[in-house]
């Protein structure tokens, strides 16, 4: 099954028109952030009788994946996630949520501070009026404003806001654990799309410039690069396809399978990012040239929600409980319809 495309390329045509607007000047983050708002892309994926557009999860990836694709920031994910909180955890969708205003955060460190608060990450907070925190106890709905958030960006300049709350959540771990999950997921498709640009710009320049009289790609050095870029990028791209057939068939071991798709997915980013900038020498660094818009964004990208040791460890336990049947499954073992266990 594929993304509608009529959305995702209603969604590549509105991200292209501000990736080329912000090429000769700042990005402005929260002009794409309300017009995405309007379009109600962080509703895919939610039912309409739970206040939802009543598409994908591949729909969504679709319109992620543009947005990476189109060297573009902005937290439909996050958005999402609130809506996806709000869903499952019986609270009922808010007009605040179904309009965008709420996102989702995330309990960082080892445990509570001593006067019993956390340290919650809650990126593109200041854009939003709450956020549904994952914590132990389940998603929690929290308030915010202006004075609650520490202000930090994360290498490519997206808000990447920290703040200090109590939290009395009410709900259970495996809710938590299934909005990460989808979270996580688009993560990787903002990844797939930038590294499939990156892997666009890495073939044209290598075929285009030519060096000694000849295209750089003739030289032996040069194109092991590029074939290695692009055989990463399809890695990538496979490990999200073989993540999203657990989603459509619901597999008790869609988590460990997104968790896979991660590992993969932040591996490669910067290994993708490193030899794309080999290929394109010294102009490759400049302000100009529209390479850095993907790779900052894959060496950004590549940290959030967990590193891969993190989702490595999600990946041991899944296997140590689910046995063999887990492990065909994780290693994509696939038919037409989706997951299968190990062969009899």
């Amino acid at each position: 099954m594929s993304p509608d495309r009529s959305i995702t390329d209603a969604a590549r045509d509105i991200f292209e028109i501000h990736a080329e607007r912000w090429r000769t000047g700042p990005e402005d983050l929260g002009s794409l952030f309300d017009e995405c708002a309007e379009q109600g892309w962080h509703l895919l994926a939610i039912p309409e009788e739970h206040g939802g557009l009543g598409g994908t999860v591949r729909d969504l990836v679709g319109v992620l994946m543009a947005a990476g694709g189109s060297g573009v920031s902005v937290p439909i994910a996050e958005a999402h996630g609130a809506c996806h909180a709000a869903r499952i955890s019986g609270a009922g969708m808010s007009e605040e949520t179904a309009a965008g205003h709420v996102g989702a955060g995330l309990v960082i460190g080892d445990g509570q501070e001593e006067d019993g608060r956390h340290r919650v990450l809650v990126p593109w907070g200041r854009h939003f009026r709450a956020a549904y925190v994952l914590a132990a106890g389940g998603p929690s709905l929290l308030p915010l404003t202006p004075a609650d958030l520490s202000l930090g960006e994360n290498l490519v300049g997206e808000p990447w806001d920290v703040m200090e709350r109590a939290i009395e959540a009410d709900g259970t771990a495996e809710q938590s654990t299934a909005v990460l999950t989808r979270w996580t997921l688009l993560s990787c498709a903002k990844v797939v799309g930038a590294a499939k640009a990156v892997a666009e710009l890495t073939v044209s320049y290598a075929n285009t410039r030519v060096q000694f009289g000849k295209p750089l790609v003739k030289f032996q050095g040069v194109s092991t690069l590029v074939a290695d870029v692009l055989a990463a990028t399809k890695l990538a791209e496979a490990s999200l396809d073989h993540a999203l057939c657990g989603v459509d068939a619901e597999s008790p071991h869609t988590t460990a399978a997104v968790s896979a798709a991660k590992v993969v997915c932040s591996t490669v980013a910067g290994d993708i990012s490193r030899k794309a900038h080999q290929v394109h020498g010294a102009i490759g660094v400049t302000r100009e040239h529209g390479l850095h818009r993907y790779t900052r964004r894959l060496w950004a990208w590549r940290d959030e929600l967990g590193s891969e040791d993190r989702h490595v460890g999600v990946l041991g336990n899944a296997v140590a409980e689910g046995g063999e049947e887990a492990l065909w499954e994780l290693t994509g073992q696939l038919d037409a319809a989706g997951f299968r266990g190990a062969p009899a």
